[in-house]
């Protein structure tokens, strides 16, 4: 059982899989094979940039970037709905499986795991490799989109022997082989799901140019009117279960993104944020009776 107050979080931590199969199924649908294309590099560009955030902020906190800090010292929020276990975990080694995935569940249910498997394939390689500046390496046998496996399971390695001495002292401690403990863990450098769906659909954007994959970015808006339709039906069937008004104050528990436009996660104010507020926030504000 869960608290009211864990189920809003929970809503919160559902919307970027959603948002992200809504953007990638649209582009799919009207550009095909380049469709997948564009939005594959999307996901490679979203994860390299999320790890080129994740490098400075660990590099301003003195934390040496390794495999235990990317893992004890990330960037994604923890999610009460994954189970999951790691069978090694120091500075040079990762092995880990994941039995439930809340991002998988919500695919499934959707009917959007094909597009969902283009986000396993491509995020956590792509993130890690970008992290490592290219001396890292990660190996992913098995992924819950694919039918056949019950679990994903990947292995991730940055060696010293592939550093510089340099480039080694910066990375690791004395102590490199010792196990991970729970003290370790913090969620200092963690972003919010609304963040991530920010930075996801910039990404969107500048991957489907009309050179990648030409309508792309009609495309993309196409599937921000869509998200933004099955948002407010998910959101009224949640306050409706819980005895609340469907308005702003709900949304603000229950919704990743901030509504509100002058919000400072849209500082930089480029196209795709304007994309944003035009087919997303502007159109939620009204369906749920606030001021525009």
């Amino acid at each position: 059982m869960f608290t009211i107050h864990e189920i809003e979080t929970e809503n919160k931590l559902s919307v970027f899989p959603r948002f992200y199969a809504a953007l990638a199924s649209s582009i799919r649908s009207v550009c095909g094979d380049r469709g997948e294309g564009a939005v594959r590099q999307a996901i490679r560009l979203y994860a390299a940039r999320q790890a080129g955030a994740l490098c400075s902020a660990h590099k301003a906190a003195g934390v040496k970037q390794n495999v235990k800090s990317y893992q004890c010292a990330g960037d994604c929020m923890i999610d009460s709905r994954e189970r999951s276990h790691y069978q090694q975990l120091c500075e040079e080694v990762c092995i880990k499986e994941i039995y439930t995935c809340p991002f998988v569940q919500i695919w499934r249910q959707d009917g959007t795991c094909d597009v969902g498997r283009w986000y396993c394939e491509e995020y956590e390689k792509a993130k890690f490799e970008a992290y490592t500046h290219g001396l890292g390496q990660l190996h992913l046998s098995e992924l819950l989109t694919e039918p056949r496996h019950n679990s994903c399971r990947f292995a991730m390695y940055y060696r010293l022997a592939n550093l510089s001495p340099a480039a080694a002292a910066d990375a690791f401690t004395e102590n490199r082989h010792a196990p991970a403990n729970a003290a370790e863990w913090t969620d200092q450098f963690r972003q919010t799901p609304g963040q991530q769906c920010l930075q996801l659909v910039r990404a969107m954007y500048d991957a489907c140019s009309e050179e990648a994959c030409g309508d792309g970015r009609r495309a993309l808006a196409e599937g921000l009117r869509r998200f933004t339709a099955s948002t407010l039906e998910n959101l009224r069937s949640q306050a409706v279960r819980t005895l609340h008004a469907c308005d702003g104050t709900f949304a603000a528990r229950n919704f990743a993104l901030p509504l509100d436009e002058k919000n400072s996660i849209y500082d930089e104010n480029i196209e795709a944020d304007r994309m944003l507020a035009a087919y997303v926030l502007r159109p939620m504000r009204r369906a749920l009776g606030m001021e525009d």
